[in-house]
């Protein structure tokens, strides 16, 4: 599929009635992903669908997030590498940060453990 903008996608929709063309487009138009041509009722459409969202804010009301929740020292290192020239203890923030940056590590290889397959590799030898 490839992307259009939503400003094309109208003209691309007046071409498609016009045509038998088999190119597949999509759009984000608001929070919603439109596709042309649509699919048909007896058709199904399958799409995976990666995205970046932004952290919900942390206040009186929202108390917890999913990185509070499964990594909870990442905001401790982040605020004792933030805090530590303020008090005066200059020679901690290497060790403050290195813990920071050791946990941003592990999310990101989870994450990129997440997006490829986990399977084993097998070695086989062949005969000549």
């Amino acid at each position: 599929m490839q992307y259009v903008s939503p400003e094309d996608t109208r003209l691309l929709f007046e071409q498609q009635a016009t045509s038998d063309a088999t190119d597949k487009y999509y759009t984000i138009i608001a929070n919603k992903l439109r596709v042309l041509p649509a699919p048909s009722a007896s058709s199904t459409l399958s799409v995976d669908l990666y995205y970046y969202a932004r952290l919900a804010a942390i206040n009186t009301t929202n108390t917890t997030n999913w990185v509070l929740t499964r990594y909870p020292d990442l905001y401790l290192y982040g605020a004792l590498t933030h805090t530590a020239p303020y008090l005066k203890n200059d020679e901690r923030i290497a060790l403050w940060d290195g813990l920071y940056s050791k946990i941003l590590t592990e999310i990101e290889m989870e994450a990129d453990r997440a997006m490829r397959p986990q399977s084993v590799l097998n070695a086989r030898s062949r005969g000549f």
